[in-house]
């Protein structure tokens, strides 16, 4: 069976507290997104040039019904490795997600109510 490309796909680069410095429109019709070992770089909406800086990756993907993708990601099985030392409501957690229901990015991202997640994908910026 083929892969169906998933809805809703954005990608965003957020500040450490939770502003969106970064984002790409919807990139759902991208092959790369169903290609098997493929690299998936989304163009950003407009220029973006990071400083020197931490920053976290963002990726929302709302799958409906269709087949989301796949990412490379650490083998844990517990969110405790990955974000040890840290805690939601510091807003200081590695590895995160904000639960579902968007269909698109927010205007930012509260920190605080991020849930840990053992989900821990790689990825750089540019």
């Amino acid at each position: 069976m083929a892969a169906t490309s998933p809805a809703n796909v954005f990608a965003a680069v957020i500040n450490l507290s939770g502003t969106i410095l970064a984002q790409t429109a919807n990139r759902a019709a991208d092959s790369a997104l169903v290609t098997v070992n493929a690299i998936w770089s989304p163009p950003w909406t407009s220029s973006f040039t990071p400083a020197a800086g931490y920053y976290y990756g963002v990726v929302l993907i709302g799958t409906g019904t269709t087949t989301a993708p796949q990412f490379k990601a650490g083998p844990s099985s517990s969110a405790l490795p990955v974000n040890f030392g840290t805690t939601a409501g510091a807003g200081n957690l590695r590895v995160a997600n904000a639960g579902g229901g968007n269909s698109a990015l927010p205007g930012s991202i509260n920190m605080a109510t991020l849930a840990a997640s053992s989900f821990s994908m790689w990825g750089a910026i540019t």
